[in-house]
């Protein structure tokens, strides 16, 4: 006899020869696990679409048995889903875990700064299935006990880490940190490096997640090293020097912004940040690239925008508005792939950089590692003001 029934947030897509009651034999249903993505800047760039559902890949899973035995597994890294073993004389609640081991030994967790523990969600109890069934999942966005955003967060950092596979073998740990009215930031904690973010827009937005995803990614694979890791803080952000800029561009001594003068060394570590971020959720096969309010694709430089009159420039000095569409012509007029741009990036040995030196080195490696079409499209079709250098 076929059966067919709906559970709670799963539904039946086979079903299986029912079993006499109380035989207590092997079952192998199976569970798939999906995240609920709701993030606060949608509109922008071409992903996601509103109300998205994202594969949960290779997520950390716990069966516990009415009987009070439990089980740890991990779905697949690809597809999300998972074979169970079950005793048919038992019924088992399913928990999920914000952790997931990945592609190529990478691996995600999603912990509270609190108290570290690891973001969890209930998806059934009292759960039978047997062979044959198939069971779907979704970990809503808006969860019970104060986890609001949590499966977006993680469905943006797996969506992130599967479209950049910069490293291999290395954790990346994601803390909700307590509203403390500072910036996320990415800092060593817990045995390595950690992304820290300090409130629920912070953790909702594709943008600031994907961006400091795209700092960690780069320190793991500069040595786990950065300009202001290795020669200590920067100086402010913003340059003292400021008056000849215009109104519309910030000139903030504490904090960085896209279209502001800052010391060069930040500005292009920012600016590739930015662009890690932008090739997420862009379309690089489309004429227009969004990142975080900004157009990253056309318009002036924000050299031209901010200082009509060179003259008022300082020297060293830089705009990571410019490296982020510099970084994205690359990808797109020169048709490089994110590989390989991070390649040069860690060939111009970034660790080494000081805030005073004239930021030449990307310009001048192209030149040596390059081949004979990328250079060309280089020197030809990169929208790239160089005012400065």
């Amino acid at each position: 006899m076929r059966i067919s029934h709906t559970l709670p947030l799963a539904f039946v897509v086979a079903a299986s020869v029912a079993h006499p009651a109380h035989a207590a034999i092997d079952e192998h249903p199976q569970v798939c696990f999906r995240l609920e993505i709701d993030v606060s800047d949608t509109p922008e760039g071409d992903y996601p679409a509103p109300g998205a559902v994202y594969t949960a890949r290779g997520v950390r899973y716990k069966l516990i048995a009415s009987d009070g035995t439990v089980q740890w597994d991990w779905a697949d890294s690809d597809t999300g889903c998972a074979v169970l073993d079950l005793d048919s004389s038992l019924t088992y609640k399913i928990r999920l875990l914000a952790k997931a081991e990945m592609y190529d030994g990478n691996s995600i967790v999603i912990r509270k700064q609190s108290s570290n523990g690891i973001y969890a969600w209930t998806a059934e109890t009292g759960f039978a299935g047997t062979t044959g069934e198939t069971f779907f999942y979704t970990w809503p966005h808006s969860p019970d006990n104060g986890k609001e955003g949590i499966s977006t967060l993680f469905a943006i950092t797996q969506k992130t880490l599967l479209t950049h596979r910069l490293t291999s073998d290395e954790q990346y740990q994601i803390f909700t940190a307590e509203d403390t009215g500072d910036g996320p930031w990415v800092t060593d904690h817990n045995g390595g490096k950690s992304i820290f973010l300090p409130s629920v827009q912070s953790w909702t937005d594709k943008w600031t997640v994907s961006h400091e995803l795209g700092h960690l990614a780069l320190y793991y694979k500069d040595e786990y090293n950065s300009v202001g890791s290795v020669n200590g803080d920067l100086p402010s952000p913003s340059l003292d020097d400021a008056d000849g800029a215009s109104p519309e561009c910030p000139t903030d001594p504490d904090r960085h912004f896209y279209n502001q003068e800052e010391w060069g060394t930040l500005a292009v570590q920012e600016g590739v940040a930015n662009y890690y971020a932008a090739s997420v959720w862009n379309n690089s096969l489309e004429a227009d690239c969004s990142y975080s309010g900004y157009d990253c694709e056309f318009g002036a430089t924000s050299f031209d925008e901010c200082y009509p009159d060179p003259s008022d420039h300082v020297i060293d000095s830089a705009f990571e508005g410019d490296w982020t569409r510099f970084f994205w012509d690359l990808e797109t007029d020169c048709e490089l792939s994110s590989s390989r741009i991070f390649e040069i990036w860690d060939l111009a040995n970034p660790k080494h950089w000081t805030h005073d030196e004239p930021l030449y080195y990307l310009t001048l490696l192209a030149v040596f590692e390059l081949d004979e079409d990328e250079w060309h499209c280089y020197t030809t079709r990169v929208d790239w003001n160089l005012h400065y250098l």
